[in-house]
């Protein structure tokens, strides 16, 4: 069992313990599925409109993006709200996916990452 799987299986069990004791579940974080009601692209701090990126993404099909900043400030929130707009699916890649101790590991799940987002045409986001 993967580190995903685990994480996954564990939150499983504790969400069913917490409904059996008529708590609520654990709120789910970071889901590449959904996207906070209140996203705004236009409070991120930016010098271009970030609403033109995803006409342009639209318009080739294709292109990369450099974001960055401390954690917690939006990278990952505009990713989801980028495939929301071009209505593809979001593959979110964590770099302790891709980073191998092996050599040429972390070549292989770079390049399978990329499949993975070429056959499932959607956008990948590390």
């Amino acid at each position: 069992m993967g580190k995903q799987e685990s994480y996954k299986a564990v939150e499983l069990l504790v969400n069913a313990t917490l409904e059996a004791q008529l708590h609520n579940p654990i709120p789910q974080r970071n889901n590449p599925s959904s996207l906070p009601e209140t996203y705004d692209p236009a409070f991120i701090c930016s010098n271009i409109k970030l609403e033109l990126i995803s006409t342009g993404l639209a318009k080739n099909g294709a292109g990369r993006l450099c974001l960055y900043g401390p954690p917690g400030t939006g990278k990952t929130a505009y990713g989801r709200w980028l495939a929301e707009q071009l209505d593809k699916p979001l593959i979110l890649k964590r770099a302790s996916d891709l980073i191998s101790m092996w050599v040429g590991a972390t070549e292989q799940n770079i390049v399978q990452a990329f499949r993975e987002a070429t056959h499932e045409n959607a956008v990948l986001f590390n």
